[in-house]
């Protein structure tokens, strides 16, 4: 048998030894003649959990030692101890019969009754099982010593449900002032907003923005879902000028529209010139490629592949990370240079790894390839944003000081405009 031993091993060898701890106290609290007999019944289970363990049979080791423990004022702390042992490492059965044998017991003092209903509605909970988690943790709330803990809990429930409605009750009962169930709210009626969309339902949409505003009038969410209902309901103006407004004070979140580009098609061609306008913002504040490549096409459209040219050489120069890498990419295939130096450069800038977008959590740090609401990981709402990943900085090297380097010839586009 290997002397390295796992993690569910280390957590048996840990009960043995709290079993015959627990063996001491009571000789301590009982008495000699009674210890004598409970100690020798203790001695046994112990030996016979032990054996247990020497031949890799777990399983009946777990049983033996809780066999062995009898439910009594002194061992509840330890068979609540050893529940959450069991729910942890996923032992979701054993952990809900202990804590439901505990309940059963009429020994069991209020408090200690509370806690173990506590626990057990966190087994169900961790089994998906909510509604019968969602259940305790409502008695709960009627006990003061676990009304916070218990609402807290009833919340994540109706999260893993999708009980927005629930949710906001639930959070409203902890206190609507308090910053971060303010934060959890406004999330969950821009939920309810999305569900609107769903359901072609825009009086639910428009009340539930109209809530989310009033908790945070500047929330990028709730801007972003009124750009969308606003674009649906054909008001192209209106909807510019909110994303307008994002692009001016939370760029990243202006920058994850799609639904402006999906209308294009249906606006004038001042209102493609603005959003072109935006876009471009977007592209040097942001680095953002997506943004980028929909610029250039936009700027094509409008007015002809000279003028996207001429937007690429202009990124090849102001930009820094990634949209200086596409420009020059760009670039370089169109212009085709013959040169070695150029055809080197061309194989540089073409191999060239362009930094990535991420999401980090500034809770836990949590990163995401893709923009959430919701941290998967900690659970908070509101707390990924955005950053780069990865080094595009070396695409800087050839052209350290924004020029070629002595020795090198500019592109042959550069050259024409120059003139």
């Amino acid at each position: 048998m290997s002397l390295g031993l796992s993690t569910e091993w280390s957590v048996l060898v840990l009960v043995a030894l709290v079993g015959l701890l627990l063996g001491l106290l009571i000789a301590r609290a009982v008495g000699y003649r009674q210890a004598v007999r409970k100690g020798s019944d203790l001695s046994r289970n112990y030996f016979r959990g032990l054996n247990y363990l020497l031949n890799e049979e777990p399983d009946k080791a777990i049983e033996v030692f809780i066999q062995a423990l009898e439910v009594d004022e002194d061992t509840v702390e330890l068979h609540l101890a050893l529940g959450k042992l069991f729910r942890r490492s996923g032992e979701l059965d054993r952990a809900t019969r202990l804590h439901q044998n505990l309940i059963a017991r009429p020994a069991l003092s209020t408090g200690q009754r509370q806690t173990a209903i506590y626990e057990l509605a966190h087994d169900y909970m961790s089994a998906g099982l909510y509604d019968r988690a969602e259940g305790l943790f409502e008695e709960l709330t009627g006990h003061p010593e676990y009304r916070d803990q218990a609402l807290s809990a009833l919340v994540r429930v109706y999260e893993l449900e999708k009980d927005w409605s629930a949710a906001i009750d639930a959070s409203r009962s902890m206190g609507e002032n308090e910053p971060r169930n303010r934060i959890r709210m406004l999330h969950y009626y821009c939920e309810l907003a999305e569900l609107g969309f769903v359901h072609e339902d825009m009086d639910s949409v428009t009340a539930s923005l109209g809530k989310a505003q009033k908790l945070d009038p500047n929330s990028p969410r709730a801007t972003m879902l009124k750009v969308q209902m606003l674009l649906s309901m054909g008001d192209w103006g209106q909807a510019l000028d909110e994303w307008e407004h994002l692009v001016s004070n939370q760029a990243q979140y202006a920058a994850i529209i799609d639904d402006v580009f999906l209308q294009l098609d249906s606006m004038s061609e001042k209102q493609q010139r603005r959003v072109l306008v935006l876009i471009k913002k977007l592209v040097l504040e942001l680095e953002d490629l997506p943004m980028a490549e929909k610029a250039i096409e936009l700027c094509s459209s409008l007015d002809g592949q000279a003028a996207a040219n001429r937007l690429l050489h202009e990124w090849s120069n102001h930009c820094t990370g990634p949209a200086r890498v596409y420009a020059l990419k760009k670039l370089v295939v169109l212009d085709g240079k013959s040169s070695a130096q150029y055809t080197a450069l061309a194989s540089f800038v073409l191999s060239a790894d362009v930094a990535l977008i991420d999401y980090l959590c500034s809770e836990c740090g949590f990163e995401a390839k893709t923009m959430l609401w919701q941290c998967p990981n900690c659970n908070e709402w509101g707390s990924l944003m955005r950053q780069l990943s990865g080094d595009a900085t070396a695409i800087e090297k050839p052209f350290a000081n924004g020029e070629p380097s002595a020795g090198e010839k500019p592109l042959a586009s550069e050259q024409s405009s120059a003139r």
